[in-house]
């Protein structure tokens, strides 16, 4: 019998995924959870410096309509991607500083443009049940195993 599903679990999922993806990135890049709603990827800190995120995902519930506020002043600040998941929905909304906002529902795949486009996120698998793996590559192999850098 499969464990129960909270809400948290596609953002758990999404975290993983982007920590696997991108501790083979060459751009040292970390996913920070923020509360149990919100995770954040951004550079590593420089110094006394805490870099801007480059993309923020919040976990959104059903009807609630006050996080465009958020958005705005999140994009406003120089934030690249603000991410709403909405796992009612089965669905995420991607906003961007440069654009209107796009709008993926399951079994839809969102890219993770514009630093990786040829990657993306498998909303299906990132809904549903735990251990799936919902990082794929977009067009050619459905799925990429992946192998650690070695250490010089």
């Amino acid at each position: 019998m499969d464990a129960p599903k909270t809400a948290a679990q596609p953002l758990d999922a999404l975290a993983a995924a982007l920590e696997q993806f991108l501790s083979l990135a060459a751009r040292p890049l970390a996913v920070t959870r923020v509360g149990r709603d919100r995770l954040e990827v951004r550079a590593a800190p420089e110094g006394d410096s805490r870099p801007l995120p480059v993309l923020i995902a919040q976990l959104v519930t059903a009807g609630a309509r006050d996080h465009v506020r958020q958005v705005d002043r999140w994009l406003g600040t120089g934030v690249e991607r603000v991410w709403l998941l909405d796992p009612s929905a089965r669905a995420v909304t991607v906003h961007r500083a440069e654009g209107s906002p796009l709008w993926y529902g399951a079994p839809s795949r969102v890219p993770l443009e514009p630093w990786w486009p040829d990657w993306g996120i498998d909303l299906a698998v990132l809904f549903a049940q735990p251990g799936g793996r919902p990082l794929v590559r977009l067009g050619g192999d459905e799925r990429v195993p992946f192998r650690r850098r070695r250490s010089a």
